[in-house]
């Protein structure tokens, strides 16, 4: 992803480029307990800038979608429970694939 944002540069407003650069942010920044005021720092950039996405045009009710949406619970979660342990997402989202194309 991070090899995209140059590429789109000039290309699309500069919001939806430092919004996707907050996302990345949040996704690859935990390495150690010290990682957790970067996380919120990184989760509210992406909450002020995607609303370029709307203005735009490009999502018009709302950009609340189910993994961006979870990131509002990692802080609290890991904090409680601790590393996720390389758990992901792309289980659910193959189950849903394979759920549509079935008749």
């Amino acid at each position: 992803m991070q090899v995209y944002l140059p590429a789109l540069e000039g290309h699309v407003p500069s919001e939806m480029i430092l919004t996707i650069q907050a996302f990345n942010d949040c996704c690859y920044i935990f390495h150690d307990t010290n990682s957790f005021q970067d996380l919120q720092d990184a989760l509210n950039q992406f909450h002020h800038y995607h609303t370029i996405f709307q203005t735009c045009g490009v999502h018009l009710n709302s950009f609340n979608l189910p993994c961006q949406h979870s990131l509002i619970h990692y802080f609290r979660l890991i904090c409680a429970f601790g590393a996720p342990n390389g758990l992901c997402s792309l289980i659910t989202e193959s189950k849903h694939i394979d759920t549509i194309k079935e008749p």
